[in-house]
């Protein structure tokens, strides 16, 4: 694996995302270095053509978002007992949506996208119902932008649910809403498709986020593209957070890290780096 795109620790099984392979995440058994390739590349009944967010909300199963099919698929881990195990299935969202980043909180899954309707996707499956909630956050500099600008300016991949699936954390708490910087953007709007473009000298937020039942763990970049090139979203700072909004503690870490994980067996916080795959706990 040589870009990571994520990685997922519960006891002895470590799931990892892999930004190029001919799959797009492995799990590895941790006892017996076996490994199961999980989600192949395709456009097939279980494949997925392009993931923005790998999850877990359970000990049995892992999901992977397929933004460009609007797919949730979901696909047992290698350690689920066969009588329990099931065959790799998919969450196929509402077609008439550009969705970015999915995750699944028990029945439900929670969703963001390009809405008009609202910042979050609330959808059931069993039900095949969608209902949008919030807002979009304004942005200073462009007060009257639409909606669907906003969705475009303020698109985000990182969702996790609480273990109880009762809450959700987003790059943007809306219990307690922490504003670090405004994008520094160049909006331009009246096309077909909003024009929504980064400056080189926009300070990039979270790379990723990891909770646990009490708590939220979110590492921070505070880097620019202009001034760190490639490794703009590499992180030193890990910030964590009450399921509340509230800062707790404000750590800075010795080396930089792209992707961070809560193992719930363990009680503990893993962290590794895109281009050396190094797993470290905290």
């Amino acid at each position: 694996i040589y870009q990571v795109s994520g990685i997922i620790k519960q006891g002895d099984q470590l799931i990892i995302g892999d930004r190029i392979g001919l799959r797009h995440a492995v799990n590895i058994d941790l006892r017996s270095q076996a490994q199961k390739n999980l989600f192949p590349r395709g456009r097939s009944h279980n494949a997925a053509v392009a993931v923005t967010s790998l999850s877990t909300n359970s000990d049995s199963e892992i999901t992977a978002f397929d933004f460009r099919q609007g797919k949730l698929l979901i696909t047992p881990t290698a350690n689920t007992p066969q009588p329990r195990s099931t065959a790799s299935s998919f969450i196929q969202l509402p077609t008439e949506q550009q969705h970015i980043s999915a995750i699944k909180a028990g029945p439900f899954v929670i969703a963001t996208g390009i809405y008009e309707e609202g910042r979050y996707l609330l959808y059931s499956p069993e039900e095949n119902k969608a209902a949008y909630f919030l807002t979009y956050p304004d942005h200073p500099s462009y007060p009257n932008i639409q909606e669907k600008t906003k969705g475009v300016l303020y698109a985000c991949t990182v969702l996790k649910a609480r273990p109880d699936n009762q809450a959700f954390v987003c790059a943007i708490v809306r219990i307690q809403q922490h504003s670090f910087h405004y994008p520094k953007v160049n909006i331009k709007e009246g096309s077909r498709f909003p024009d929504v473009a980064y400056s080189q000298n926009n300070y990039f937020g979270f790379s990723d986020i990891a909770v646990s039942q009490d708590r939220i763990y979110a590492i921070y970049s505070g880097k620019t593209y202009k001034e760190s090139g490639k490794n703009f979203q590499h992180c030193q700072t890990l910030l964590v957070f009450d399921w509340v909004g509230n800062l707790l503690s404000n750590f800075k870490l010795e080396e930089p890290v792209t992707h961070i994980t809560y193992d719930t067996k363990e009680k503990k916080i893993y962290v590794s780096n895109t281009s050396l795959f190094q797993l470290k706990n905290l």
